[in-house]
């Protein structure tokens, strides 16, 4: 970590200025971060009809949020049981859990993060 201090002196009597700098270093701190993969979303080929990802979406177009219960939250824009996308919840020990699947009326698409107000509740935009 680099932390600096500026000071500059000026003197009125001898019309001069005089410049101090000092540049002080802290100690760099470094810590390691370690990622685990917490959930592989799966998608299944079949020959009559391509792609089956129709268990747990796929392609997200954001990020996950870790909501104030600990669990992570996300959407996927396609996929899902209408192929319109998920809104999906991730516990930390990896277990998924569908929460909607999107079918165009009530939404197709997501796209973005979601977001969490402060009553708890989740929301997001679908395209």
């Amino acid at each position: 970590m680099k932390s600096e201090s500026a000071t500059w002196w000026f003197s009125n009597s001898a019309s001069t200025l005089a410049l101090s700098l000092w540049l002080l270093f802290g100690p760099a701190v470094s810590t390691a971060q370690t990622f685990q993969q917490l959930h592989a979303f799966t998608c299944v080929w079949n020959d009559d009809t391509g792609w089956d990802c129709t268990a747990e979406g796929i392609g997200s177009k954001g990020t996950l949020l870790q909501a104030s219960d600990g669990n992570f939250y996300g959407a996927s824009s396609g996929g899902g049981r209408w192929g319109c996308g998920t809104v999906f919840r991730v516990t930390i020990d990896g277990t998924l859990t569908t929460l909607a699947h999107f079918n165009g009326t009530n939404g197709a698409s997501p796209q973005g993060s979601l977001t969490q107000t402060r009553d708890g509740n989740l929301y997001g935009a679908t395209g």
